[in-house]
């Protein structure tokens, strides 16, 4: 199997957990909010079936949207950025970047809305990652971003340079074989949270 595709599959199985457990978080939640609905019409004096019956649909769907939105807010903003991977990203060793410029909140933030609509035009940015050059999803190009095989799963190879007047003093031209090495304009830049902590540790 190619380097390629197998980066493809494990960007499609990252995304994979990330909406299974954010579903999943949505459908806890959902049947909380119904609950909380019922509750509340039934304090209500002048209760009828069919009032309890349309508090528990709009709860239902509520508490699902709250829930699903906060789930997903949780794992692509604080948890993404300051370890650079979503849970997803994590299990399947891969990291968020930046292209050209620093990763900072407002790019992580701006990111997960902009996924948000990739997802709302029926997963339309998603599957655009197919027809890109480097495989990178709708809301990744808006953003400026990409996602990469973790650089600490990289392995490094040390190799003489071929051509080489003096054998004796010829340099060792040092190869990266990581995913990130393909993409010279692709910067990893620390987030300010985390670059606070390590000069705190520093210090």
């Amino acid at each position: 199997m190619s380097t390629r595709r197998t980066e493809m599959l494990r960007k499609l199985g990252a995304s994979l957990v990330d909406f299974v457990m954010e579903f999943t978080g949505g459908l806890l939640g959902s049947y909380f909010g119904a609950m909380v609905a019922a509750l509340v019409t039934v304090m209500n004096q002048n209760v009828n079936p069919q009032m309890m019956q349309s508090s528990i649909k709009s709860g239902f769907g509520i508490g699902f949207v709250f829930w699903a939105l906060g789930v997903s807010f949780l794992n692509r903003v604080p948890i993404q950025g300051i370890s650079r991977a979503s849970v997803g990203k994590k299990l399947f060793k891969l990291e968020l970047i930046s292209s050209g410029t620093a990763l900072t909140w407002s790019k992580v933030t701006g990111r997960w809305l902009l996924s948000m609509g990739s997802f709302s035009i029926f997963g339309g940015g998603y599957l655009y990652a197919f027809f890109h050059p480097e495989q990178r999803t709708l809301h990744d190009v808006l953003a400026d971003t990409d996602v990469v095989p973790s650089f600490e799963s990289a392995s490094l190879e040390i190799e003489p340079m071929e051509e080489a007047l003096d054998p004796e003093t010829a340099l060792q031209m040092m190869i990266i074989s990581n995913a990130q090495a393909e993409r010279p304009s692709a910067t990893v830049i620390q987030l300010p949270l985390k670059g606070k902590n390590e000069r705190k540790k520093a210090a």
